[in-house]
């Protein structure tokens, strides 16, 4: 991956508005919300589809209100009002003991309640979600390839020339864009390119996790679904030898989330599944496995020139609602009406919607309490309390606020 910027201008002509890299839940918005006011707009995304792992499930009254403005309201299943996050709740097993609530900030002030939208919350799962939006993109006039990876690409004052490849040909060509949005993913080679640093608490821990179906019985059916209509869908599981993490997507999928890094076989898996289930031959399904970093990390610019950070490229944030879809859409869109001179603002304005999960950790914070240190444990939610006070007794650095 290539970046180079020149002092002169081309006099070639642009062959798109904005070049999004990454046809994932990011970039997708991105390209849907630009396509929405008129912005041509080309995506590419290497892989030939979404990922198999169902990823990111709540979406918030706000993602919502984006989304129905252009048109995707009737599309995306919203939860019923009063419903609010997601609450976690320690039990042996499913189907066992049930003990306390687990708060996801414990130093919070409650929540009123009241949500004064005309959304609520949604609970789709982000590969069933990602369908809609690149067909809703594709409808609004946005380009989508998929099987399209980017090997490289140059900036100068007037627009990026970008080096792409078709994968299922293996034919490569160049597009030229008067601004590229890197929705690339944590690794990001457009940040690294860029010689964009990161900062924050960093690498925290490495997790596996299998995606599973259960064919539960009535009993635990009709549990699991009282406990849903009370906002109980996800499950710590605490077992002398099973500690663990276990949520469900709402659509017949389940997540096993270890607190290690260790690889287990086929049956090793189901083994453990039956025990986070607490029934004996619950006849289950794996459907796929994965491997997690965790960390908390920010950008310490998020645009260079003509190109943005989007996404996981521009923050790494276990656990935190992402606000920069909208910010990158409208900071694209204000550039193409007032010029450059608005870079600085559209990445101020998005940089400042990464940090506000840090800043809320700051507030629920005593003055004597480190705020990465509370950062540490609101992010990674799922570890034991052994590992949260681990976290907490660990001296962490400063994120850099810019």
């Amino acid at each position: 991956m290539e970046a180079e910027a020149t002092t002169e201008a081309t006099t070639e002509a642009a062959a798109t508005s904005v070049l999004v890299v990454g046809g994932g839940l990011v970039g997708l918005s991105a390209a849907m919300f630009l396509a929405g006011r008129g912005v041509e707009t080309v995506v590419v995304e290497k892989h030939p589809g979404s990922s198999p792992h169902p990823r990111a499930v709540g979406f918030t009254p706000r993602t919502m209100e984006l989304f129905r403005a252009v048109g995707l309201g009737p599309r995306i299943s919203q939860q019923p009002g009063g419903l609010g996050p997601p609450r976690r709740i320690r039990v042996e097993s499913l189907a066992g003991a049930w003990f306390e609530e687990t708060l996801w900030t414990p130093d919070a002030a409650p929540a009123s309640g009241i949500e004064y939208s005309p959304c609520n919350n949604a609970a789709i799962a982000q590969d069933r979600l990602e369908p809609i939006l690149r067909e809703r993109a594709v409808e609004l006039g946005a380009d989508v390839r998929l099987n399209t990876e980017l090997l490289g690409f140059e900036q100068d004052l007037s627009g990026v020339t970008a080096s792409l490849r078709d994968r299922d040909d293996g034919s490569a060509y160049t597009l030229r864009a008067d601004y590229l949005i890197a929705a690339d993913g944590h690794a990001s080679p457009i940040r690294e390119a860029l010689g964009i640093g990161r900062a924050g608490i960093g690498y925290l821990q490495t997790v596996r996790s299998v995606l599973f179906r259960a064919a539960f019985d009535d009993a635990l059916r009709v549990r699991l679904e009282e406990a849903g209509r009370r906002g109980f869908r996800q499950f710590t599981i605490d077992q002398p030898d099973l500690k663990a993490f276990c949520g469900t997507f709402g659509d017949g999928r389940w997540i096993l989330m270890f607190q290690d890094d260790e690889e287990r076989d086929e049956a090793t898996l189901k083994a453990m599944v039956t025990k986070a289930i607490g029934r004996p031959d619950p006849g289950i399904e794996l459907i796929a496995n994965g491997r997690w970093k965790i960390a908390g990390l920010v950008a310490d610019r998020f645009a260079s020139g003509r190109v943005f950070l989007a996404g996981d490229a521009a923050h790494a944030l276990p656990g935190c609602v992402r606000n920069g879809t909208r910010g990158v859409a409208v900071g694209c869109r204000r550039q193409r009406e007032t010029g450059p001179a608005a870079d600085q603002a559209a990445a101020s304005s998005a940089r400042t919607a990464a940090h506000r999960p840090w800043n809320r950790c700051r507030r629920s914070a005593s003055e004597t309490r480190s705020p990465d240190r509370v950062a540490a444990r609101k992010y990674w939610r799922c570890s034991s309390k052994a590992e949260q006070k681990r976290a907490a007794d660990t001296k962490l650095p400063k994120p850099r606020m810019g």
